[in-house]
């Protein structure tokens, strides 16, 4: 972990919406009191049981690399809505197919006649999937619709199964939450809502925005909205907060503000990740290991895609191997297999439409799996994970 020099602006760990203290560094704050209320769309889901925490091992580089060459096979059987693969898969909208295939495995075909051009993502437990942000699948269900906006790419699925979902009106900016029935609830604790995120229980929301008194932060709610409390106060909302991520075991919120950071539930502890002015964005956080990525640079030859955590190596390009070393490709992180394998979008130019995907695996394989992939997505059921306490108390300042 490395701590900028010149941090963008002050973000402060506080548990009082009108009151922040200046701190730069590792911060802590007083206690934080949330309550657990579980929504009916996800009660049979959102289970009180504390879980027990994960915690990967630290690994390096340790063989030569390698470089596998790709021939591009489309799925031979019929399409099945297979359940996830525990180690994980890398999915993908191709030929009106969404397509999966696992390290080193055939490529296989979950749904067909998919009109949807993403952007892909899954449920936590990895058995519903978010064709776009209308449309949504399981194996039971088939294909049905969300009754969100296409155009809207705020909606993301309630946690654990996704049998809710919810979104941000694009014009009230209000937190907006649809259940299975099809109804539509506004469940927002901010007078403006930018950004949220379910925690992996599916018992509470994380979001970003300005509060009633103008102030502008994280906060963490119920998944009702109810009981919410400030976090993180962010002194210079110039700077969007955006990127709300989990880690694998629930105790640290990822996020760029301006660059990387992680604020530690436990304590309220803010560190720095990144560094500053390197136009860090597209964050990736793993569902099952202490692992993370995100790009540096603009998104053309000279950027990049760097780790934390369980390192494969800091920048994908630079590592011994790398197909993207001295490439004029583009390169972004996807998502997170187990073991800390990466999967990664390279691109002739831009960083969206047709890509080929690719597997970075510890120990300095690098595996292409895909090409000309639309919407690429990682599917893995998520890790155990503690759930967040009733309260957050604060650790003494050390």
């Amino acid at each position: 972990m490395s701590a900028a020099t010149t941090p963008p602006a002050t973000e402060t760990a506080t548990t009082d919406a009108t009151t922040s203290t200046t701190k730069p560094h590792p911060t802590t704050t007083s206690s934080a009191t949330t309550t657990d209320e579980t929504d009916a769309t996800e009660a049979t889901d959102a289970s009180s049981t504390t879980h027990p925490a994960t915690t990967g091992t630290n690994s390096s580089v340790v063989t030569p690399p390698s470089t596998t060459p790709f021939v591009d096979v489309p799925p031979a059987g019929p399409c099945a809505f297979t359940p996830p693969v525990e180690s994980g898969e890398v999915t993908w909208i191709q030929d009106g197919q969404l397509r999966a295939a696992s390290d080193g495995g055939q490529q296989t075909c979950l749904i067909d006649q998919v009109s949807a051009t993403g952007p892909v993502s899954w449920s936590s437990d990895a058995g519903r999937v978010l064709l776009d942000p209308a449309t949504t699948a399981t194996a039971a269900a088939g294909v049905t619709p969300t009754g969100f906006d296409s155009s809207n790419l705020t909606v993301s699925l309630s946690a654990p199964t996704g049998t809710a979902t919810i979104g941000i009106d694009p014009t009230t900016h209000r937190l907006m939450h649809r259940g299975t029935n099809g109804s539509l609830t506004d469940i927002s604790f901010l007078e403006r809502t930018d950004e949220a995120a379910y925690y992996p229980s599916g018992k509470r929301i994380a979001a970003v925005g300005v509060d009633a008194n103008g102030g502008y932060g994280i906060w963490l709610s119920t998944n009702v909205g109810k009981d919410p409390k400030e976090i993180l106060s962010v002194e210079d909302p110039s700077t969007p907060v955006t990127n709300l991520s989990w880690s694998s075991d629930g105790r640290i919120l990822r996020f760029i503000h301006g660059f990387v950071h992680e604020l530690v539930i436990d304590g309220l502890q803010l560190f720095e990740v990144g560094l500053a002015d390197r136009q860090e964005a597209n964050l990736v956080v793993s569902k099952v290991d202490n692992a993370t990525a995100w790009t540096t640079g603009p998104c053309d030859a000279t950027g990049t895609v760097r780790t934390a955590g369980e390192s494969l190596g800091n920048d994908v390009r630079s590592a011994p191997g790398s197909p993207f070393a001295g490439s004029p490709m583009t390169v972004q992180p996807v998502g997170w297999l187990s073991g800390s394998r990466l999967v990664i979008a390279a691109r002739a130019v831009g960083c969206s439409g047709p890509a080929d995907l690719w597997i970075w695996t510890q120990g300095g394989d690098f595996q292409q799996v895909a090409h000309a992939a639309i919407a690429p997505s990682v599917r893995i059921p998520r890790g155990a994970f503690i759930d967040i306490p009733e309260v957050i108390e604060q650790q003494a300042p050390g």
